[in-house]
């Protein structure tokens, strides 16, 4: 794949998910049917089952700016920091690295790296169900 094309379209991902909040509307577009989503908070095996699980964050304000892209064969690693508001108020920063796979023009599958897992649960307040499976 092209290098232009695909970093559109991984631009185009980023945007429906961490800028419109327009309730994922036009991922249909980018994913593939059978996208396989993983980070440390959730994962799906289907672009239907991402969306129900990820509405909440999907809608929840947020920016977000770019640091590096990284193209490698049909896989995209983008280096990024968004800013969210907490469930109290405050705003923070959440240092991430995405890993995005392609497969004819639509993302299939996508890897996320959060700096801070531990920080980003308690700023969110969950972190008590994040740290459950560790025996926490």
């Amino acid at each position: 794949m092209n290098s232009r094309p695909a970093l559109e379209i991984v631009e185009r991902y980023l945007n429906i998910v961490l800028v419109e909040n327009n309730h994922g509307k036009g991922l249909e577009d980018v994913l593939t049917e059978d996208f396989v989503f993983d980070d440390p908070f959730g994962k799906a095996s289907s672009a239907r089952e991402f969306l129900g699980n990820s509405q909440r964050w999907i809608d929840t304000p947020k920016s977000f700016q770019m640091e590096k892209q990284f193209i490698d064969g049909n896989q995209v690693c983008s280096v990024y920091r968004i800013d969210v508001t907490t469930p109290s108020g405050v705003k923070v920063g959440v240092d991430l690295v995405d890993v995005v796979e392609l497969r004819a023009s639509r993302i299939s599958k996508e890897k996320v790296y959060f700096a801070n897992p531990v920080q980003f649960a308690k700023d969110m307040g969950f972190l008590s169900v994040y740290l459950e499976p560790f025996g926490s």
